[in-house]
């Protein structure tokens, strides 16, 4: 049952401008518990803040843990990590070229990690997120994997949360060995899953792109050498040292798809991998 309040108050727009945009940040209470929301513009700020007075003023309840009344939390719509990533697969499989199909496999391995051996659960994502093998015969130990992921990811919702996504934007820049991958490989990954969360949206199961929403400090103060800013997309076609040096990045992937841990459900509670 969920847990509500009716005691919500709502405070004053906070605006931060920094070297190269302004956040409006929505900020309210609910039972005393602080919440805040970003915004990209003082419209967008001021509808959703409009939302919560209109709710308030009606005398719905709030939820305690997301902030929200009942009547904005999505609660119809819910899927998997990993059952969404193999949905996002199939939607880009027939029209993606070979390569793009191992940059897009590669870049959702980089969210999942868990307690099966680590080599077999990276072969079994490889074929999880590949729409021509996934459904056809496998090992014991792939078969058992594959089952093992079906109920041990967490929900895409969590990606709303401010400090999940942050955790996995970090994770995506570290291989398997906790170096920090090379550019073109981030630059990858990020727009990936910008991709992955578009599809989100569109399939109901995020009211917005978080990716859009939250800028991690270390995005703001410091990028990527040598690429380009998150989500945007690539500037040059495969050609010359860049199309080399992005062939390499796909197979360093490869070898350190593995890295994150944000949508797994077996880290320890507490830890930013544990279920809710």
């Amino acid at each position: 049952m969920t847990d509500t309040s009716f005691d919500v108050r709502i405070y004053k727009t906070d605006v931060y401008k920094g070297a190269k945009t302004t956040t409006y940040w929505v900020r309210w209470s609910v039972a005393g518990e602080r919440f805040k929301e970003p915004f990209k513009t003082s419209a967008l700020a001021e509808s959703f803040r409009s939302k919560l007075n209109t709710a308030a003023r009606e005398g719905q309840a709030f939820d305690r843990e997301t902030g929200l009344p009942l009547s904005m939390m999505r609660n119809t719509k819910t899927s998997s990590w990993f059952a969404f990533a193999c949905a996002f697969v199939d939607m880009k499989w027939r029209d993606s070229a070979p390569g793009q199909r191992r940059t897009i496999a590669s870049a959702l391995l980089t969210t999942t990690r868990g307690r099966p051996d680590g080599e077999v659960l990276r072969k079994t994502m490889r074929v999880a997120f590949n729409s021509s093998r996934r459904d056809g015969q496998h090992s014991a130990d792939v078969a058992k994997t594959l089952a093992w992921l079906s109920q041990n990811t967490r929900p895409v919702s969590d990606l709303a949360k401010p400090e999940v996504l942050r955790s996995l934007l970090a994770d995506i820049e570290r291989k398997l060995d906790g170096k920090r991958a090379a550019p073109d490989t981030i630059r990858l990954r990020r727009i990936t899953l910008g991709s992955a969360l578009d599809y989100a949206v569109e399939k109901e199961l995020l009211d917005v792109n978080p990716v859009k929403e939250v800028a991690t400090q270390k995005a703001e103060e410091r990028p990527a050498p040598g690429g380009p800013a998150f989500g945007s997309q690539p500037g040059a076609g495969p050609d010359g040292a860049q199309g080399r040096s992005r062939h390499r990045a796909d197979r360093s992937q490869a070898r350190g798809v593995l890295r994150g841990d944000v949508l797994r459900r077996s880290a320890p509670r507490g830890s930013v991998g544990a279920p809710p």
